[in-house]
């Protein structure tokens, strides 16, 4: 007797790749003890400063920068 083996199609070994990536890809995270948090990135705070500078105000007056550090600014 004569055993035939039958190729299977491709497609049927399609979730078994997307298996096996998805446990590599476990266990290196595991690995390299990497922490993956969604919306948190952590910026360095020097990267968003801007430097000082003064303006004059309306009022006359002289309008620091770092007077209004903490602050949300607007500057038109």
């Amino acid at each position: 007797m004569e055993n035939i083996a039958q190729e299977k199609p491709i497609s049927t070994y399609i979730p078994y790749t997307f298996l096996v990536a998805a446990l590599l890809s476990v266990f290196v995270m595991s690995i390299n003890k990497v922490e993956l948090k969604p919306y948190e990135t952590e910026y360095p705070a020097e990267a968003f400063l801007s430097p000082d500078f003064e303006l004059p105000s309306l009022a006359g007056g002289k309008v620091k920068l770092s007077d209004y550090r903490g602050q949300v600014v607007f500057i038109n």
